[in-house]
């Protein structure tokens, strides 16, 4: 979703029921033994490369504000819908599913989009950030030997509110891991909730934490 291209049909998602392979025990129909849970495993399994990093960073954001039980929409202007908000999530790595010689450079995207529009099927000619705010996901481990996606003590979390973004990056489609650092708390997992309700509605919020609401770093790295 992050250029302007005009689609004439697209089913809308507020009609379309439940898809049976939403199951990861539904049989595949025709195939001896096989499930849909197999072939998300074969088509998914590489948690490292962009594409489904990201989307797990999405699913770890929903779940952080347990608001992960609907399944993910693909066309939805924002990622996540969060208390009457939106959220939109985007993630970076410094280990790639591809060999490098050096860590990755951490950019984060956070250009403009056109929003789908239901009624005509087609996007709108306005570009803008549609989220409320933005939170910024980074695997941070650097060792190949060690870096795994699930582990969520490898993640670290950034939460930058649209009206922020829009007034310190303007036009700007990626930005670099300082640029965000220089503007925002570094979280854990643990806090990420906290943190969201805190950019979102200027409070703290009631989830629960193991660590507590002292988690937030000022200093721009994790407690220890």
């Amino acid at each position: 979703m992050s250029s302007c291209v005009n689609r004439s049909v697209r089913p809308s998602l507020s009609l379309t029921p439940p898809c049976p392979s939403s199951d990861p025990c539904g049989l595949i129909r025709g195939l001896d033994s096989l499930f849909a849970g197999d072939f998300w495993q074969w088509a998914h399994s590489d948690l490292l490369n962009t594409t489904d990093r990201s989307i797990l960073a999405e699913f770890l954001v929903g779940s952080a504000l347990l608001v992960s039980s609907r399944p993910r929409a693909e066309w939805d202007p924002t990622d996540t819908d969060y208390r009457g908000k939106t959220v939109e999530v985007t993630s970076a790595a410094d280990i790639q599913s591809f060999d490098l010689a050096r860590p990755s450079s951490i950019r984060f995207e956070i250009g403009t989009r056109c929003r789908w529009n239901e009624e005509t099927s087609r996007h709108e000619d306005t570009r803008c950030r549609h989220a409320d705010c933005s939170v910024f996901c980074l695997l941070t481990e650097q060792d190949r030997s060690l870096v795994d996606p699930l582990d969520l003590a490898r993640w670290a979390f950034y939460v930058l509110a649209t009206e922020t973004i829009d007034e310190r990056f303007r036009d700007r489609k990626p930005v670099v891991l300082s640029r965000v650092e220089y503007c925002c708390h570094l979280v854990d997992f643990g806090c990420l909730a906290t943190e969201v309700d805190r950019v979102l509605f200027r409070e703290r919020a009631v989830h629960s934490s193991p660590i507590g609401p002292d988690c937030l770093d000022t200093r721009g790295s994790l407690p220890t």
